[in-house]
């Protein structure tokens, strides 16, 4: 299957620790021989800030951990990268383009409203072959649930939440069948 993970970042894991269970499981859908495109800000604030930090950070260091990682970017202070994470720019994104051919969109929950709303647009096209999950890890249906109510995630195939309380909360809002 050929899969689309947007997420705030996978390439740091500064005040971010989902990066460590989302590398994990791109890296474990790949192991199954899925071809997966992850997709993350340039402007990421988990990787500014790592860099700011910590100058000398390596981002190629990940692959070691994470062999099945390929990381793919265009930033030349990030250091040499052996191998597919693709930072974007939302406003020059051409969403259309990156989800061709895709069977399966992942969208986590730490994505900007604006990249799901043009999801859901288009997955309302007449023609739009994927399927959309949304990810919520961080019980952000309870913590912040105007903000889950305003990304107008109620188009999408379903939701992948974090335990059963989480699942109930997105029922009984209505933003998941």
């Amino acid at each position: 299957m050929n899969v689309a993970f947007f997420c705030h970042s996978l390439l740091s894991d500064w005040n971010n620790g989902n990066a460590h269970f989302l590398r994990g499981l791109v890296s474990e859908l790949a192991r199954m021989g899925h071809r997966v495109h992850a997709f993350e800000p340039h402007d990421a604030w988990s990787l500014k800030n790592l860099l700011e930090e910590r100058p000398d950070f390596e981002v190629a260091e990940l692959s070691r951990y994470y062999p099945e990682l390929e990381i793919e970017h265009t930033d030349a202070d990030l250091g040499a990268c052996r191998a597919t994470i693709k930072r974007y720019d939302l406003e020059r994104f051409e969403l259309e383009r990156a989800l061709d051919g895709v069977e399966l969109v992942i969208v986590h929950e730490w994505n900007e409203p604006e990249l799901i709303r043009r999801l859901s647009a288009l997955r309302r096209r007449a023609g739009c072959r994927f399927r959309v999950l949304f990810h919520d890890t961080h019980h952000r249906s309870s913590s912040d649930s105007d903000a889950i109510a305003r990304m107008g995630i109620e188009e999408f195939d379903g939701v992948l939440a974090f335990g059963e309380a989480v699942r109930q909360r997105y029922l009984k809002a209505g933003w998941a069948k």
